[in-house]
């Protein structure tokens, strides 16, 4: 089961790192829109267009894939954790 689940997040995580270093696209629309719409529910952007551009903007200077591998990281060390606890 974890070695599914990890190899899930490993497929996971190629498709999200390709998305975070393209530009321009669909893909790169699609996440930038999933973005925006977050930063508008949380309260970080003023409503979801303002989301987006600051999506984009992240994208474009390169912090989305900073994020990415912070993600990536956090991902790991949970999971190593949690197949500690159930060994």
């Amino acid at each position: 089961m974890y070695a599914q689940k990890d190899a899930n997040t490993r497929r996971s995580t190629a498709r999200w790192a390709t998305c975070a270093w393209m530009p321009v696209g669909p893909v790169a629309d699609a996440l930038n829109l999933n973005a925006g719409v977050a930063l508008a529910a949380a309260q970080i952007a003023p409503d979801p267009a303002a989301g987006v551009a600051m999506a984009q903007e992240a994208q474009r200077a390169g912090k989305a894939g900073a994020v990415l591998q912070r993600w990536v990281a956090t991902s790991q060390r949970e999971a190593a954790a949690e197949a500690t606890e159930h060994s």
